[in-house]
């Protein structure tokens, strides 16, 4: 399924080497920790003040992406950067998987898109924030998954899904995570539980998701 030695020569960064952790059995979060560059974080600042809501969704070649950006949100230097970025970040994802292209996903929510505790019906997906509070995300072994349910009211204790709010783990600004779903071969019951980050004041958010384009047609 990973082409290892391409992803270790086409890494703009070595140290996301840790994100083939997925690749465990074990495991149905694998997790980059970084620092955004200042440039990066400048580009997204540019774009959250020049934008109460956006939402671009496309399925694009990794190469097809900068261009792609620039045209629906223009060009700076700092946004330059931040694009290079998204774009290293498809093309990591491809050579994992393997892939063409992929379905990437950029939005300014204005609220939590998903507000309750999930898991998604699909392989895998790479997400980060750029700017605002990351995803929050529950560990395995601390959910009582015969509480999760997905049709019921938002409420705020999650209906003893978990013991207490310490258990809810969050990414960081900057943070790259792999997060595998209901869909990857053998991971039935078992797709990472996460939400969108819940705060009762409202927050400025930009974020991106990375799918599998076939996704897109389901």
């Amino acid at each position: 399924m990973i082409n290892k030695t391409i992803l270790r020569k086409n890494i703009f960064n070595r140290k996301s080497i840790v994100l083939s952790e997925i690749f465990d059995n074990k495991n149905n979060i694998s997790l980059w920790k970084r620092k955004l560059d200042e440039s990066i974080s400048f580009g997204a600042e540019e774009i959250i003040n020049d934008n109460l809501e956006f939402d671009f969704s496309k399925v694009l070649k990794y190469n097809e992406i900068n261009e792609a950006l620039v045209n629906r949100l223009g060009q700076s230097q700092n946004k330059i950067f931040l694009f290079n970025d998204i774009s290293n970040l498809s093309e990591l994802f491809c050579n994992m998987f393997e892939l063409k292209k992929v379905w990437l996903r950029m939005g300014i929510p204005t609220n939590a898109t998903c507000p309750r505790f999930h898991v998604d019906y699909l392989k895998c997906r790479l997400l980060t924030t750029y700017y605002g509070p990351g995803t929050e995300w529950l560990p395995n072994d601390l959910i009582d998954r015969r509480k999760l349910k997905f049709n019921q009211k938002f409420s705020k204790d999650q209906d003893g899904l978990f013991s207490s709010k310490t258990d809810i783990k969050h990414l960081a600004t900057g943070d790259v995570a792999l997060l595998k779903g209901e869909l990857w071969s053998g991971n039935k019951g078992q797709g990472l539980v996460h939400r969108s980050p819940y705060y009762d004041e409202k927050y400025r958010r930009l974020y991106i998701t990375i799918d599998f384009s076939d996704l897109n047609n389901q």
